[in-house]
């Protein structure tokens, strides 16, 4: 016995080092491709806009202040020239603001496009080791974890999008690990484990960080509201109504909205907007003709089938949710769609512009795959035919599943909407780099173009204008800039302004003037 004892531990413990080994090569491959054009120079890929502007907070961390509560941007409109520089209505950056503590202690003053990328990359293995462990707590075999975390890996939204300087990768991290540490709580038998277990595994302490990250997940984006509502299934399905007679989880949830109400109250105060309510700029939520209208929708299936996840990934969903809801994790995981697809109907007009605003769905999506992959393999008919049949199956979906992520990553011609996310935009590339070769250090200048692309690539601040007249820039550049991006079609006003311009380059869409005397 004792030998058979002996046996047993050791197969245990060699079991244990292959899951690791497993998990880890899972997490260095998600890891690898999203290191693909990591030194990209520049950001001018896929969502450049959205990405520039993020990666602008972390420049205005490391120029104007440090400050984590004045996020500023490389940019500002002409009309609030005068208003502080760059501070801007918008969730908080709490990303950025990380990216900037190292670089403001070693002096640097500008944050490189691969260093922003590596901080989001860091994030994203953070939020495989929540997610895993998730599923683990849950009650998930090795399997259907790993499964779910290669899923996760994989797609083609989640690793473009979790490698960007955008916060919607790591608000992700935020979201998994706002429900783990719940569940840490909601697990635990507080009388008979807090006084053998370690102050930091405390059920109260887990129950905090749970508050903390849910905080930080509002405040770094507010459309994870709808994380309320799988967390709200977790606290009925373990505690029934007696939850709400438990002062803790009132705490709890007091906490994590007063985080995220208190951040956009102040924020709503800055100068100008993102236009994250819809009061002050153009709405990104639902109304009733755009919510009745089949094109929204037509055009978010078709992302469901390509640029979101595949038909692949999408089929071991569905078979992950026909295993049917018996468990209490796949009732989570339905839940947890609900809520996305709750967000999805409230701000629709900004899923239907912008794609990364599906990233959460990668979560509860990876969770069924996962879920899917462990019933095709554990198919209840252990025949060996049957066994063939589900291997090839499986095989030929995960097959499916890396041609369609390879596609919509690197594919050059137009696919759908889009041409590979990874395409670069050359006008963005010329113009930025026209602006850095030709700017003097410190510089700031006015532009035609609002495209914050070309002020963070160009490692320049400045002013834009949505107005194409002459007029308004030359009035916008006095006293603030002493150059102007205009467009192309301004050379038939050089000879009327004469020695008050200077052209000192060009690219096919714009001049580059220096003024001398702006009037």
């Amino acid at each position: 016995m004792p030998l058979e004892g002996t046996q047993a531990g050791a197969g245990a413990k060699r079991t244990r080092w292959l899951v690791a080994l497993a998990v880890t090569a899972i997490v260095g491959l998600g890891v690898g491709l999203r290191c693909v054009h990591l030194t990209d120079p520049v950001i001018a890929d896929f969502h450049s806009w959205r990405q520039a502007d993020s990666a602008g907070f972390a420049h205005g961390y490391l120029l104007e202040t440090l400050n984590p509560l004045s996020p500023r941007i490389d940019r500002q409109p002409c009309e609030l020239g005068d208003a502080p520089f760059g501070l801007v209505e918008a969730e908080l950056p709490i990303s950025a603001w990380l990216s900037a503590l190292p670089l403001k202690l070693l002096g640097v003053h500008f944050p490189p496009p691969w260093y922003l990328r590596s901080v989001s990359i860091g994030f994203f293995a953070l939020t495989a080791y929540f997610l895993y462990r998730l599923q683990r707590l849950l009650g998930a075999g090795k399997l259907e974890s790993s499964a779910s975390l290669l899923i996760f890996s994989t797609l083609p939204i989640s690793i473009f999008f979790t490698r960007t300087p955008q916060p919607d990768g790591p608000a992700l991290c935020f979201c998994v690990a706002f429900i783990y540490h719940l569940e840490k709580w909601l697990a635990a038998r507080h009388s008979a484990a807090a006084p053998k277990a370690r102050w930091w595994r405390h059920p109260d302490v887990q129950l905090g960080l749970s508050a903390l990250w849910g905080g930080g997940m509002l405040m770094i984006k507010a459309p994870n509201l709808f994380m309320g509502l799988p967390a709200l299934y977790l606290v009925l399905s373990r505690r029934g109504l007696a939850a709400a007679r438990e002062w803790r989880l009132w705490l709890w949830g007091g906490t994590v909205l007063c985080f995220g109400s208190a951040w956009y109250w102040y924020a709503h105060h800055f100068p100008w907007t993102f236009g994250v309510w819809g009061d002050r700029a153009a709405s990104k939520f639902s109304d009733w003709a755009l919510f009745s209208s089949a094109s929204p929708w037509r055009k978010l299936s078709h992302r469901m089938v390509s640029s979101v996840a595949g038909w692949g990934a999408l089929t071991l969903a569905l078979l992950g949710l026909g295993a049917g809801l018996g468990e209490r994790r796949t009732r989570l995981y339905a839940v947890w769609l609900i809520g996305f697809m709750c967000f999805v109907a409230a701000v629709l007009r900004g899923n239907e512009t912008h794609v990364y605003y599906q990233l959460p769905v990668v979560l509860p999506f990876s969770l069924l795959a996962g879920r899917g992959v462990a019933r095709l393999w554990h198919a209840a008919d252990t025949s060996a035919a049957q066994r063939w049949g589900n291997g090839v199956a499986l095989f030929g979906l995960l097959a499916l599943h890396a041609w369609n992520t390879q596609s919509v990553l690197f594919a050059k011609a137009t696919r759908g909407e889009y041409r590979g996310f990874y395409h670069m935009d050359k006008d963005v590339v010329a113009t930025a780099s026209m602006l850095r070769e030709h700017l003097p250090e410190g510089a700031r200048f006015v532009s035609v173009d609002r495209n914050p692309a070309f002020f963070y690539n160009s490692r320049h601040q400045g002013f834009f204008t949505e107005h194409a007249r002459l007029g308004e820039v030359l009035s916008c550049a006095q006293g603030r800039a002493d150059y102007v991006l205009v467009p192309a079609s301004y050379k038939s006003q050089e000879r009327i302004l004469g020695p008050r311009v200077k052209r000192i380059a060009a690219t096919p869409r714009y001049l580059l003037w220096q003024l001398s005397d702006v009037k």
